[in-house]
């Protein structure tokens, strides 16, 4: 009875000491993964999403615009009402775009010491929907562009011959 610790060259097999190792480890990783909360979601039936009870947004929210904010969302869109994750992404972005509108009217404010707060509103909401418009036309362009041609590769040629009234096109 030979105890090899590991790998054994000569006959290609695992020694004992190597087999115990190996299902040590496959425990030990299984027992992880069975102590181990489930990150990912799980898939609610349509049945069962309909019986759950609407988020309470008052936990969600932590100021009163935020609060109206998930209202108007929840009247408008009712099959959200139901699904926290949906609205904490809602908040998520609403939070972000109020950021991102006080750090503009603060600019503008540097900017334009003399203007009034309407017009740094005005300012602000213009640049605002300019971000927005400019990040929609970037996407846009980067769906209908083409990928770039590698900096090695050819360019095609083609031609098209008339034979007997049929054309016939020929790409090399």
């Amino acid at each position: 009875m030979s105890y090899s610790s590991g790998w054994s060259l000569r006959s290609g097999r695992l020694g004992r000491i190597g087999q115990f190792r190996s299902v040590a480890v496959c425990l030990v990783l299984l027992a992880g993964c069975a102590t181990e909360p489930s990150t990912h979601p799980t898939r609610v039936s349509p049945a069962s999403s309909a019986a759950r009870a609407p988020v309470d947004i008052y936990q969600l929210a932590q100021t009163e615009d935020e609060i109206v904010f998930l209202q108007i969302l929840q009247s408008k869109n009712p099959e959200w009402a139901a699904h926290e994750g949906n609205l904490r992404f809602a908040l998520a972005y609403h939070r972000h775009r109020k950021l991102r509108t006080q750090a503009l009217a603060i600019q503008f404010r540097h900017q334009y010491p003399s203007a009034t707060e309407e017009e740094i509103r005005i300012l602000t909401r213009d640049a605002v929907s300019r971000e927005a418009n400019e990040r929609q036309d970037a996407t846009t362009r980067a769906i209908l562009s083409a990928p770039p041609a590698p900096s090695g590769a050819s360019p095609v040629h083609c031609f098209s011959d008339k034979v007997f009234g049929t054309i016939y096109t020929d790409c090399y």
